[in-house]
């Protein structure tokens, strides 16, 4: 649950994440536009990636599609990657949050390597050498209960 101690202001190109957040008191959500991609409900386009240009962000949270040591962090969909890549510009400091089925995976769509990220936030499923291997590229790792 996510209950700001003060005001908070979110950027999202997640129709979900929007739905979730207007219910929440003391946040501010700004919806990135364009087209909508149906299965994931965010969106795509070159307007979201025109719009990050505008902001300036402390944190940025974005999910993955894999991560491992080769590739960095990875995205099935080019666009969603490209996106990303643009949103980390504005932000302070990039967190990934991924379940530990994600590691050692790759998608088709590279975000960045992974000295570009870092926090990792995944469950207790992560294998021990994956920890470590993460943190000996500068990555804090915090496992969700």
């Amino acid at each position: 649950k996510i209950v700001p101690k003060g005001t908070l202001n979110v950027v999202t190109p997640s129709l979900k994440v929007s739905m979730l957040l207007s219910a929440v008191g003391n946040v501010n959500i700004i919806q990135l536009g364009g087209v909508v991609h149906k299965k994931s409900l965010s969106v795509r386009g070159t307007s979201p990636l025109i719009s990050m240009e505008e902001f300036s962000c402390s944190k940025l949270f974005i999910g993955a599609d894999g991560i491992n040591e080769e590739y960095g962090v990875t995205n099935s969909n080019l666009e969603e990657a490209q996106l990303n890549r643009e949103m980390m510009k504005a932000a302070s400091k990039t967190i990934v949050l991924v379940d530990s089925s994600k590691f050692s995976r790759k998608g088709f769509g590279r975000i960045c390597p992974l000295s570009q990220i870092h926090t990792v936030v995944t469950d207790g499923g992560i294998h021990a050498s994956t920890v470590r291997m993460l943190e000996e590229q500068g990555v804090e790792v915090i496992i969700a209960e």
